[in-house]
């Protein structure tokens, strides 16, 4: 997209620091590109990724651990975004829980707007699967269950407690699931999960490795803590400063 396309109606000061017009200059706000979090988002700023057909990837809980706020979901949903859901690493939301991203998204767009609306547990669905491969690229290869696609998908137990009765499988999949209820897992084809147990590795064998792991591994993290502790004034000081700075919108949830 050529730089005075995106520029067009703003004075190069009136753009400011946004990364998304820089990205745009740069040519680099294209469907190919997926932006993480996006949480810090504003209006104008979502109207050209929609424009541009570039893709956001949320990840509600894990920004909600780290404090990052939450992130405008609705107005993605609105723009017509396409939104695929992460759980960001194991150090930001601990368990990579697809379950709890969908219920999040579906949960935290209240927040800002508490009128019904989108989005609803099929967009969740979608967010998690469909809308997901397109982020990476894949949408022609997983994401759906289609004939010529990879096979990958999930045997959920509609006997457990989530699904008893069975009302609407997309609701009670979103609110209700939360991992317990996965029976068998397909990974193109390939069985990894049967019977609730993972059929790749000797489970018993890693969690004792692990046991075994963790004891050298304490010191090393005591020694982490300990650094972090002298650095933490500093690092909490610069967040301070930063959350001070009034850019025009605001993403926490206000007291």
């Amino acid at each position: 997209m050529a730089p005075e396309r995106a520029a067009a109606g703003l004075s190069q000061a009136q753009q400011g620091g946004s990364l998304i017009n820089y990205l745009d200059r740069c040519g680099l706000l294209t469907p190919r590109n997926t932006l993480a979090h996006s949480v810090w988002m504003t209006a104008r700023e979502i109207g050209q990724i929609a424009g541009a057909g570039t893709n956001v990837v949320l990840n509600p809980v894990g920004n909600l651990k780290t404090r990052s706020g939450v992130a405008p979901i609705r107005q993605y949903v609105a723009e017509e975004v396409n939104v695929g859901l992460g759980c960001d690493n194991c150090s930001c939301s601990d368990a990579q829980n697809m379950f709890q991203s969908m219920k999040m998204f579906a949960s935290l767009a209240a927040i800002t707007d508490p009128e019904p609306g989108p989005p609803t547990a099929k967009d969740a669905i979608h967010a998690a699967t469909i809308a997901g491969a397109r982020t990476a690229g894949l949408e022609k290869k997983v994401g759906a269950l289609k004939a010529g696609m990879a096979a990958d998908l999930s045997i959920i137990d509609l006997t457990d407690p989530s699904f008893v009765p069975l009302n609407s499988a997309a609701r009670q999949l979103v609110f209700t699931e939360g991992g317990r209820g996965v029976e068998a897992v397909m990974v193109d084809g390939r069985v990894v999960v049967r019977d609730r147990k993972v059929t790749t590795i000797d489970e018993k064998a890693l969690r004792e490795e692990v046991a075994e792991l963790m004891k050298s591994l304490r010191k090393d993290i005591d020694a982490v803590i300990a650094r972090n502790a002298a650095m933490m004034p500093y690092l909490l000081e610069a967040h301070r400063r930063t959350w001070a700075t009034d850019i025009g919108i605001n993403r926490h949830i206000a007291g």
